[in-house]
């Protein structure tokens, strides 16, 4: 299996190239493959383990994964994580790409994440986040691939106050939230083998809230606490990409970790792991100015992941001790 993953240098990209990792290992194929580049080759035939599942990395500009980022690790200093630059939103770039390669499975992980300066740009939004989706998609329609798009909770108004599944209508309020939304129906209406999964609040290798708490410990913390949401692992969220790569299941789906909480109370968990004690104190969102509105409540539920599949997702509190348990391992390496 052939996978393109876009946004690779990002926490999901990351996230996902570890978890194809850890899958191939487990899985090795034992097959007769030779120098020639031939599987099963009747003249030179030799017996190879082979990965079942290949990658090819892409982001906005060629790199290699251990350029210069916080937490990451030996594993990405070699070949395999070189990302090659693609404009995603260029239709033709995308389209050359893709026919070159001939994926399987396309996982679109770029976005335009800059919530509040989509409010001043929203022509910028709407590129990356709607138009530059449908063109992966309709590339991976004509290819035969399937695709899977990473969409958010920002889709929802957050004026509710009961969990929201697959089959509540959306009603973004935000410029970012209406270029997400743009992205989810142009990826629908290109490629009808298409995974649309919204998630939530994630956190892994790169800047979040999670490091954002960590690198301030030391001072006084203000952070909100009247809005609820699902603090998601890019693990977790990985996992399950990986495990619908394998299966016909298309369509909408939420995956985020289970429970919900707020700012507040993601922070108070995070130093009770820690094991310190911050100075952290709970304010409302009037408090905290910003150009885009918050959603005060954009719980996921997981209803396609409970009814139709065998696949759990952690808890948010279990997600969290992972990442932490892994992040100050990595830490003490250095």
């Amino acid at each position: 299996m052939n996978i393109l993953i876009t946004g690779a240098a990002g926490q999901l990209g990351r996230a996902l190239i570890k978890e194809i990792d850890y899958y191939n290992a487990a899985n090795m194929i034992k097959v007769a493959k030779c120098a020639c580049g031939k599987i099963k080759c009747n003249t030179h035939g030799l017996t190879q383990l082979v990965r079942p599942i290949d990658y090819i990395l892409t982001g906005h500009r060629e790199m290699y994964l251990d350029e210069g980022f916080d937490g990451s690790d030996e594993a990405f200093a070699n070949e395999d994580r070189h990302v090659q630059a693609l404009d995603i939103t260029d239709e033709n770039a995308v389209n050359e790409f893709v026919f070159s390669y001939m994926p399987d499975v396309i996982v679109n992980c770029a976005a335009y994440n800059a919530v509040d300066k989509a409010e001043e740009e929203p022509e910028a939004a709407n590129l990356l986040n709607g138009k530059a989706p449908g063109f992966l998609a309709k590339a991976a329609d004509a290819v035969g691939a399937k695709i899977v798009h990473v969409s958010t909770d920002y889709v929802f108004s957050g004026e509710g106050d009961k969990p929201l599944t697959e089959k509540d209508e959306p009603c973004p309020q935000t410029a970012y939230g209406k270029s997400k939304l743009l992205g989810e129906q142009s990826v629908a209406s290109a490629c009808k083998k298409h995974f649309i999964i919204r998630t939530a609040w994630l956190f892994g290798e790169g800047k979040n809230f999670v490091r954002t708490m960590i690198n301030n410990a030391d001072r006084q913390l203000r952070v909100v606490d009247d809005q609820t949401g699902c603090p998601t692992s890019a693990s977790e969220l990985a996992r399950l990409i990986v495990y619908l790569f394998f299966t016909e299941k298309y369509g909408i789906w939420h995956g985020v970790c289970e429970g919900s909480t707020t700012w507040y109370g993601f922070a108070k968990k995070i130093f009770e792991f820690l094991g310190k004690n911050a100075d952290i104190i709970p304010i409302g969102s009037m408090e905290y100015v910003c150009a885009a509105k918050r959603p005060a409540y954009s719980v996921l539920e997981n209803a396609r992941i409970h009814t139709e599949t065998d696949f759990t997702m952690l808890s948010w509190e279990e997600a969290l001790k992972e990442y932490l348990d892994e992040y100050f391992k990595s830490e003490s390496l250095q």
